[in-house]
């Protein structure tokens, strides 16, 4: 099993959205969550007391097996507080006393019962964690700068950046091409299954079509549906027999990791082999701590090494617009969503792309070939040894020192991995 630490912050919602309940009663002010001031009747400017003023965030560490505890970083004045939910992305849910539930208005949890229940919640592993924020003063708010989940779960980082993050990645680029086909018998239907497959093609949506034979400028698009499921591309009216129908469709290439020198055979094309994969510019980050606010106890993670990867990438095709297409429809993919998001942990590096080179083909004289240099930036890794610390004061965070080897004067149990 290995531990992870799941930190996400209000710095920037493009990197890990959060959602905020009621944007004229809550918002982000110097990264921080806090209640929106406005006018309270017979009060004056005071901040809000309404129920359930929240903010949310999306987490989807799909390794875990045990989520241990939640934390977080916050100002809380007197007469404030903090409470907490999870969510299914669907309904909020708190702990009852029994099961956790769905929650009305004003159901909420402390973080003690919250991180003690917290391990019971098995009903999917993409989730929402939702924090309350609750003031009784209307003079004063609490400020929400973080929150920090730890769990674990068996996965290991090269196999999840790689073959379950990096390669799915590429499996969802969709680029266009096109195919003549003949019809051989006046219908309204064509079945492009077994067609597609015989061209090595996998279709995953007709776009357009076109009766090259009466229509050879490609003004007036015949298509009038196509479904993913059977294959079935219907036109608009009955093409006769011998006229050649001219295809406009999506598709996603076959995708390879080769990392070793040993020769690959290409199974299909259009594809794209990642070739070769390296780490550089490796550095190390101070190390995290979560601290079980109910219970006093925290857990100190090992340093976390970031390393920049470069992975060589190769596209085939069988023609030079081919071969184009797809360098295309890569370069709008990493455009589109320019970030890696690990199916482990959650986590997003950000990615780029660098110049495509054409190259001579190395497996095959008949394809085309064009090597793309993909980085994937500041990916963390945390591996060695966990310590576990006990009888840690909860109302004096601040003098916990990330880079030391023990927090206060507390009792420290050393878990190695």
């Amino acid at each position: 099993m290995r531990k992870h630490i799941t930190i996400r912050t209000l710095e920037d919602a493009r990197a890990y959205q959060y959602t905020l309940s009621d944007t004229a009663k809550i918002t982000v002010k110097a990264n921080g969550a806090v209640l929106k001031a406005t006018t309270i009747p017979g009060y004056g400017i005071g901040y809000p007391q309404d129920l359930d003023i929240s903010v949310k965030w999306p987490l989807t560490p799909g390794a875990a097996t045990r989520l241990i505890m939640l934390d977080y970083s916050a100002d809380i004045p007197e007469d404030c507080s903090l409470a907490f939910a999870i969510g299914d992305g669907t309904d909020r849910y708190y702990w009852n006393g029994a099961a956790w539930v769905v929650a009305a208005a004003g159901q909420w949890n402390t973080i003690a019962d919250f991180n003690a229940n917290l391990a019971t919640w098995t009903a999917t592993r993409d989730f929402e964690l939702w924090v309350n924020l609750v003031t009784t003063d209307y003079g004063y708010t609490p400020t929400l700068y973080e929150i920090k989940l730890l769990w674990e779960g068996t996965f290991d980082y090269n196999d999840d950046l790689v073959y379950r993050t990096l390669k799915p990645y590429l499996a969802a680029v969709t680029a266009e091409e096109r195919l003549a086909y003949t019809m051989t018998a006046t219908t309204t239907t064509v079945d492009l299954s077994t067609f597609a497959f015989e061209a090595g093609y996998t279709i995953s949506d007709v776009v357009e079509a076109y009766n090259h034979t009466d229509d050879p400028t490609h003004l007036t698009n015949i298509l009038s549906s196509y479904n993913t499921g059977t294959g079935i591309a219907t036109f608009t009216g009955a093409q006769a027999t011998g006229k050649r129908i001219m295809f406009v469709f999506q598709f996603s290439p076959w995708v390879m990791i080769s990392l070793s020198e040993d020769y690959t055979e290409l199974e299909k094309v259009p594809a794209i082999i990642v070739s070769s994969f390296a780490g550089q510019n490796k550095r190390t980050r101070k190390q995290l701590w979560t601290v079980d606010r109910g219970t006093s106890v925290a857990w100190l993670s090992p340093d976390e090494v970031q390393t920049d990867f470069v992975a060589a990438l190769e596209l085939y095709s069988p023609t030079g617009a081919g071969i184009e297409r797809l360098k295309t429809a890569l370069q709008a993919r990493a455009e589109d969503q320019p970030y890696l998001e690990s199916a482990a942990t959650g986590e997003r590096w950000d990615l780029m792309l660098g110049e495509p080179m054409r190259t001579p083909s190395p497996r095959t004289d008949n394809l085309k070939a064009i090597t793309v240099a993909c980085t994937i930036l500041r990916v963390g890794m945390l591996q060695g040894t966990w310590q576990q610390t006990t009888g840690v004061d909860t109302l004096n965070l601040s003098f916990i020192n990330q880079q030391q080897d023990r927090i206060g004067s507390a009792e420290t149990i050393v878990i190695t991995e």
